[in-house]
């Protein structure tokens, strides 16, 4: 089946917006590009190669309240979220992309993935038995040409969104897995990934988890939520990190503990959603 891939009219804006740009055009340059069309046919190209089923034929841009209506978005309208559209009109996956010359480590990913995807959820949630945040296979491409891509703080969140499914592409061929040195799906390794362990008595801690692997206990901790001046970007960061967390912890037989998370008194709507996910997980 023939796909078109629909991207965001924001996309289009941030390429014309570094076209011009020496260092840009360098390492456009180096992957073949030399033209904002050139970017768009490497984009199509390189999601054929690597995900062979997808038959991208085609092209179109749309307005992202126009995306956010066709994606069932019930959340506040993504620059980042495109979509593929099948030739018999059905929406068979998502699309998110991380922009040019993007310049932030902690949020590459949390804010082009998380908040549109939290948004979908809320409004499939009650309606769907599958148990992953995402009802469509999602498909993110870094167009970032930065270093930045380099971090290990940025591998750790591309790590922890293939852990959660999702299908990565990075059309300037960043390296990102070469930051695990054990087991891709061994819980303690992946923890380990996200901050330095406290070692206590053989249990493991930072702040997002308090880990027994005696007991094979898995606790969630509030602390980065209870204590950020920015909770709603907090959020993000934490859903890309806590929830594959638990995938892993259900799938190694782990008992999951969330019951910090009860101490949390804002009613962010991502929060709302993530809790309900988690129950969804554990069944309740």
């Amino acid at each position: 089946m023939k796909h078109t891939l629909v991207l965001p009219c924001d996309l289009n804006d941030k390429l014309y917006s570094v076209a011009s740009n020496a260092s840009v055009l360098s390492r456009w340059t180096s992957i073949g590009v030399k033209t904002i069309n050139d970017m768009l046919l490497k984009i199509i190209d390189d999601m054929n190669n690597t995900f062979y089923k997808l038959n991208i034929t085609d092209v179109r841009f749309e307005g992202k309240n126009v995306i956010r209506s066709k994606i069932s978005n019930l959340g506040k309208e993504s620059v980042y979220a495109g979509y593929l559209e099948a030739d018999n009109g059905v929406i068979d996956g998502l699309f998110f992309y991380i922009p040019p010359s993007l310049d932030s480590a902690n949020d590459i990913l949390s804010r082009q993935v998380i908040p549109g995807l939290m948004g979908i959820f809320s409004g499939v949630y009650d309606s769907t038995k599958d148990l992953h945040l995402n009802n469509r296979p999602i498909y993110i491409v870094n167009l970032n040409e930065l270093s930045r891509m380099n971090q290990r703080s940025v591998k750790i969140n591309i790590i922890f969104s293939k852990l959660m499914g999702f299908n990565y592409l990075d059309l300037f061929g960043n390296e990102y897995e070469d930051i695990i040195t054990d087991d891709f799906c061994d819980l303690s390794n992946n923890i380990e990934m996200i901050d330095d362990l406290i070692t206590d008595n053989g249990t493991h801690s930072n702040d997002y988890f308090v880990l027994d692997p005696y007991s094979k206990t898995l606790k969630v901790l509030a602390n980065k939520l209870n204590k950020s001046k920015n909770p709603t970007a907090e959020i993000y960061r934490f859903i890309l990190k806590v929830v594959p967390s638990i995938y892993i912890g259900l799938k190694e037989g782990y008992t999951i503990d969330i019951s910090d998370l009860n101490t949390i008194t804002n009613d962010i709507d991502s929060l709302k959603m993530m809790k309900i996910h988690i129950l969804k997980l554990l069944g309740g």
